[in-house]
């Protein structure tokens, strides 16, 4: 049989064969010179607690009993010290060799369980936790003012009437067909985070009011015509809406660039060619009528 010859073995098992039941023994004496070094090292750490805890509680100063320098008190800091290294370096090597490896083994498939047994956190808006579409829907309640309208360039979206002062490039609703158009102009702009639609008994317009906080929730009678909804309140066919016609933003040029307001009516004109103008460019050609 072929011979292991383990340098680090006691003499008396300094060969071992092959077979498990001639090393079994071996492996014994190993393991119970791994658990008397574990004994040892706890003591250790037991008689070093007992001692710190008894130096902060209760210091006793050094009695001399002959002549000479003093002996070395378990209370002297020099000697704490030291012994505190020590047993850090024993914890760390315990730690390294015994401890990490369990750890790094089964530290994962704790977290995969843990993930795999929590429940996701839901959802809420308005205090109720936050249902599929369409359920999400919140029917016969509006969102007014409340100092939470969001005016913005809603003109830049295709929205052409319906909007505040007749201003569309300056407004918080619009002129809109459907709520659909609502949650569309709600996913498109970032900063909105609750919509609107009903019908403003002003000018009979059905009109989309976009909002950033739900502050004016107000809850109407059955039939009114309203309904409103928060930004992750969507369908499957929600759609972005692109500032102006898109087909013209090429070579670094962009909508904040030629078409803002404050260039006037005819935007700005070092953006405009032959090809490309204010009339082409500025203009959605996905206007939102009713």
């Amino acid at each position: 049989m072929t011979e292991v010859h383990r340098s680090d073995a006691p003499k008396n098992w300094s060969v071992c064969s092959s077979s498990f039941r001639s090393c079994r023994a071996f492996s014994s004496s190993s393991s119970s010179r791994t658990m008397t070094g574990v004994k040892n090292f706890v003591q250790a750490a037991s008689a070093w607690t007992r001692n710190l805890y008894s130096c902060e509680i209760n210091p006793r100063p050094h009695v001399r009993r002959h002549e000479g320098p003093p002996p070395r008190s378990p209370c002297d800091k020099a000697l704490l010290t030291k012994t505190s290294t020590t047993l850090a370096a024993v914890v760390a090597f315990f730690t390294s060799r015994f401890l990490s490896p369990f750890i790094l083994t089964f530290l994962p498939l704790v977290q995969l369980v843990q993930q795999a047994t929590t429940p996701a956190a839901a959802i809420t808006y308005a205090g109720k936790p936050h249902q599929p579409y369409p359920h999400c829907l919140e029917k016969d309640v509006v969102i007014r003012n409340a100092g939470r309208a969001l005016f913005l360039n809603m003109g830049a979206f295709g929205a052409i009437e319906g909007c505040y002062n007749d201003d569309c490039t300056m407004t918080d609703k619009f002129a809109a067909p459907d709520f659909e158009t609502c949650i569309n102009m709600c996913y498109t702009i970032p900063e909105c985070t609750w919509w609107s639609f009903g019908t403003e008994k002003s000018d009979n317009m059905t009109k989309c009011w976009i909002r950033v906080a739900d502050d004016g929730r107000e809850e109407l009678g059955e039939g009114s015509g309203f309904v409103s909804g928060a930004k992750v309140c969507l369908p499957e066919t929600v759609k972005e809406y692109p500032m102006g016609n898109a087909g013209c933003w090429i070579d670094g040029f962009d909508y904040d660039m030629c078409c803002d307001p404050k260039f006037g009516s005819a935007g700005n004109t070092q953006c405009w060619d032959g090809h490309f103008s204010h009339e082409r460019c500025c203009v959605s050609p996905e206007q939102i009528r009713r």
